[in-house]
C-alpha cells in the first residue's frame, strides 16, 4: 500500500507524513524534495537519505535550473513511480504523484487543503521570516509548479479530483491534522 499526501508549501505535508509513519510502521517515508535536491545536484536518488524539508527549496535556485533542464523532474518522477511500483509500503509527500497515478486500488491519495493566508504564516513562523517575504516566496514557487507541471505532464496541480481524503487545515493545529488523516487511512489500511 502506498500513500501519497499532496498540499501546496506549508500545508504540513512533511509533519503529517513523519508522524503517520509512526503510526504505520511498516511504511517508509520519501520526502521528494530531498530526492528532487540529490538529483539536481547529480546524485543517485534515494530515500535513505531523504530528511523533513528544512525549506531549502524556496531559498534555493531550482526553478531556474529546473525550468531549463526538465529532465530533473522527469527523473524525479520517474524514481518515485518506481517505487510506487514496488511491493513496499510507502509514505510520499508529492506535488505530481496523486495527478500522474490513476485507477490504482493500492495508493491512497491526501490533500491537504490549506488557505494562502495560512500557508504564508506558518512559512514566515517556520523560517522565520516577514509575512511579506513568505507571501513572495509562496506564490513563486506555487506559480512556477502550476505552469511548469501543466507544461511538463499537462496536470493541474491543486485540483482535488481523484483524492480519497481532502482534509481541510485551516482551523486545526498540527496535532488535529494528524489524528484525522490517521482516523480516516484506519478505513482504508
Amino acid at each position: 500500500m502506498k500513500i501519497l499526501v499532496w498540499g501546496f508549501s506549508a500545508s504540513g505535508k512533511s509533519f503529517l507524513i513523519e508522524n503517520l509513519s509512526k503510526v504505520f510502521k511498516d511504511y517508509k517515508i520519501v520526502y521528494t524534495s530531498n530526492v528532487l535536491k540529490q538529483i539536481s545536484e547529480n546524485k543517485k536518488p534515494s530515500i535513505k537519505s531523504t530528511s523533513k524539508n528544512d525549506g531549502w527549496y524556496e531559498f534555493s535556485n531550482l526553478d531556474d535550473i529546473r525550468f531549463k533542464n526538465k529532465n530533473i523532474d522527469i527523473l524525479l518522477d520517474k524514481f518515485l513511480l518506481s517505487l510506487i511500483n514496488s511491493d513496499n509500503n510507502y509514505i510520499f509527500d508529492s506535488w505530481t504523484l496523486p495527478y500522474l497515478i490513476k485507477n490504482r486500488t493500492d495508493i491512497i491519495k491526501i490533500y491537504l487543503q490549506t488557505s494562502k493566508k495560512i500557508r504564508i504564516k506558518r512559512f514566515a513562523l517556520r523560517d522565520k521570516i516577514s509575512l511579506k517575504k513568505a507571501e513572495e516566496l509562496l506564490n513563486k514557487k506555487d506559480n512556477f509548479n502550476k505552469k511548469h507541471y501543466k507544461k511538463l505532464y499537462n496536470i493541474e496541480i491543486g485540483s482535488k479530483k481523484g483524492f480519497d481524503i481532502i482534509i481541510n487545515t485551516d482551523n486545526l493545529n498540527i496535532k488535529q491534522v494528524f489524528k484525522e488523516a490517521k482516523n480516516k487511512l484506519k478505513k482504508f489500511i
